[in-house]
């Protein structure tokens, strides 16, 4: 004989029967501004074993537990967008853990339920919750899901929106290329990051057929912006061809490599724009022609022929690289680790002058000699890292003799020594105010390069909230350089989601 629900639910435990109440407990208060310590943690970790096991009773319980989660991702995505360091990992790391939590309960009528009765039914449910659902998600391919999510992405609460314009990222549909293209030529000062770094990662996902009737949309918009003097439009332009075919976007990027090149004569940093265009002609071709758009054009011309053939590179200029790094640029901000592990031997080299060559001798020599092959025209900064960050110099210097000496000798006087907190050293190289945010006029570089030797002291939590805050506009590659077999992931993932590359130097 089987027991009513209601019957079931006050025969079980004390701690499974409230766990919904203990989970919202604990959300409510952390909400209100909860210091978050270890016991915090296993107290919540305990309550959710038993909202899983309350969520397995039925489905009307899966659906409150579920509310419950979604509440929870909520309020830790709410903290991690706060310019509040530890706040913010703390409030990451709490969002990550009930994504976890959800996805394990998850199943395709709770997905269904989440997109019918939650997404899409503002009386019933705050827009935190929604905007929670909308991340969570992310990834379910049902038509309900995609269509709840086209509908919030249009909604006038600007967290809704952007957490559903993100859902729908790289998912191949004439209504998403629609709103994303929309979303790039209508995009001003007040448009939020997220919209707009998630409408060029959309088109970076996919490739329109050429069919679609969104591709004249956005050969428009790039034909018009990839010349553009501004180096941040003519960038974002070249990023978002990736969803062009071929016929459409091949042209516009020579083009766009003639007129930047004819923009090296004028002083004009235009290395970067040169090597996003690149980029995007090389994993087109599977072919390096380098920057010459003549190679590019010819190229072109055969292949539309039916006469494809590979075209001679030419002979190129011996360019020194960073622990064989070459950063595509010459507007860039070093930054690397000075924690005490950097004072350890750097095992490929021989002891110089008498006394043992460390990481951070390594680190500094080769960053001298790069510098110095890009020519005075150049213009560098650098920070060092390690219980906080500081920086040489508040702007960006010519990269002459004079100012390399200078950059050196501050360097080597200021020896390895504490703990490894890259995210100060990121976010003093990128320029980001003690509130988060960076002012686009003063900020020069273009390019940051990352070293660091091991395990940092934040985590990678923290990535993610801070690129997405104020990288869409911003545009910062950061190019990776991890010594030895530690670290954590971090540079990887600062690499990866500005498009830039990494390194690992094993020892």
């Amino acid at each position: 004989m089987r027991l009513a629900p209601l019957f079931a639910l006050l025969l079980l435990p004390l701690p499974l029967r409230d766990a919904p109440d203990a989970v919202d407990g604990w959300r409510g208060s952390f909400a209100k501004g909860r210091d978050v310590d270890d016991e915090d943690l296993e107290e919540l970790e305990t309550a959710l074993i038993d909202l899983r096991g309350y969520g397995r009773l039925s489905r009307p319980h899966r659906e409150r537990a579920a509310r419950s989660l979604l509440d929870l991702y909520g309020a830790g995505l709410a903290a991690s967008r706060t310019p509040a360091r530890e706040r913010a990992a703390h409030g990451w790391a709490l969002a990550q853990l009930a994504r976890d939590e959800f996805e394990a309960l998850a199943d395709p009528e709770l997905v269904r339920w989440a997109a019918e009765e939650v997404l899409v039914v503002a009386t019933a449910n705050p827009t935190s919750r929604r905007a929670a659902a909308a991340h969570l998600l992310a990834g379910a391919q049902a038509a309900s899901v995609v269509q709840a999510l086209k509908i919030c992405a249009r909604a006038d609460d600007p967290e809704l929106r952007a957490a559903a314009f993100e859902a729908l990222v790289g998912r191949q549909d004439e209504g998403v290329h629609r709103l994303c293209a929309q979303t790039l030529w209508k995009a001003d000062a007040t448009t939020p990051s997220h919209l707009l770094g998630a409408a060029e990662a959309h088109f970076r996902a996919v490739r329109m057929g050429p069919d679609s009737r969104v591709v004249p949309v956005l050969e428009s918009y790039v034909r018009e912006r990839i010349t553009d003097e501004a180096w941040r439009r003519a960038s974002r332009a070249a990023s978002v061809s990736a969803g062009l075919p071929d016929e459409q976007a091949i042209p516009l990027l020579v083009l766009g490599m003639e007129t930047w090149k004819a923009r090296e004569s004028t002083g004009r940093p235009v290395k970067r724009v040169q090597h996003d265009l690149h980029r995007e002609l090389k994993a087109r071709s599977g072919m390096d022609l380098g920057l010459e758009p003549t190679r590019w054009s010819t190229w072109w011309a055969t292949s539309r022929g039916g006469q494809a053939r590979p075209i001679a590179k030419g002979p190129e200029r011996t360019e020194s690289s960073f622990f064989g790094l070459r950063p595509t640029s010459d507007r860039l901000v070093f930054v690397l680790d000075c924690s005490g592990s950097m004072g350890q031997r750097f095992v490929p080299k021989q002891p110089k002058d008498e006394r043992e060559w460390t990481r951070y001798d390594e680190a500094l020599d080769q960053m001298v000699r790069y510098i110095e092959s890009l020519g005075p025209e150049a213009r560098f900064n650098l920070v060092l890292f390690s219980d906080g960050a500081t920086a040489w110099r508040r702007d960006l210097q010519p990269a002459t003799s004079a100012h390399l000496r200078s950059m050196r000798g501050w360097a080597e006087r200021r020896p390895p020594g504490g703990g490894t907190q890259l995210r100060h050293g990121v976010e003093l190289g990128m320029g980001l105010a003690p509130d988060g945010s960076v002012d686009l006029e003063k900020l020069e570089a273009d390019t940051l390069v990352v070293l660091c030797d091991g395990r940092t002291d934040e985590g990678r939590d923290w990535v993610l909230p801070v690129l997405r805050r104020v990288n869409p506009r911003a545009r910062i590659a950061i190019h990776g350089v991890r010594i030895g077999d530690g670290g954590d992931g971090t540079l990887e993932l600062l690499a990866e989601t500005t498009g830039g590359d990494f390194v690992a130097v094993e020892e």
